[in-house]
């Protein structure tokens, strides 16, 4: 079934060869059937993004373009990489410069790591988002690890895990799109 969703998928690692952004194309894929516009920015595609006291009119014209895109989306996705069991300072320099954009606006989550013993360091993002933004975290998260790709694909389980992360956060915007609405 296709939502009449608009979607951001944001794949915040800046690694030329990184699990979170095959997870973002993925998650693209799956979505792309499933809900009626899409968008994928990838960070490591754009200028590098430092947070500061600036505001988003004085960053680089891709992130206020990421901004646009965000702010007229009905959800977003996150994918991002977990150093030393915390979000990536990518993600977290994304997530503050968008603020204003992700204001109670579902988020859902795929992030990547080196151990199983991650899963549950995304909380951190989606706290702040939550207390910042209002944001409304979607309560499932996937995470995916390097074993979780084989020859550049993920596995039946991962892609499994993914796909249902994407089909149940499909059903939560979509549940969310005319209370938000109001």
């Amino acid at each position: 079934m296709k939502h009449n969703l608009s979607v951001s998928i944001i794949s915040c690692s800046v690694s030329d060869s990184s699990v979170s952004r095959a997870a973002s194309l993925h998650a693209s894929e799956t979505l792309s059937s499933l809900v009626q516009s899409l968008y994928l920015f990838d960070a490591n595609e754009n200028p590098f993004l430092r947070v500061d006291s600036r505001k988003i009119d004085s960053v680089s014209e891709e992130y206020v373009s990421l901004f646009d895109k965000v702010t007229s989306s009905d959800a977003v996705m996150l994918c991002y990489p977990i150093y030393c069991y915390t979000a990536s300072s990518t993600a977290k320099a994304i997530s503050e410069i968008l603020g204003p954009a992700l204001y109670r606006k579902p988020v859902a989550t795929i992030v990547a790591a080196g151990s199983l013993r991650s899963h549950l360091a995304c909380g951190d993002l989606m706290l702040s988002m939550m207390f910042e933004q209002e944001t409304l975290c979607f309560p499932k998260s996937v995470l995916v690890t390097e074993g979780d790709l084989e020859d550049s694909t993920f596995t039946e389980q991962a892609s499994h895990r993914l796909d249902n992360l994407c089909r149940d956060f499909c059903d939560f915007s979509a549940r969310l799109k005319g209370f938000l609405e109001k």
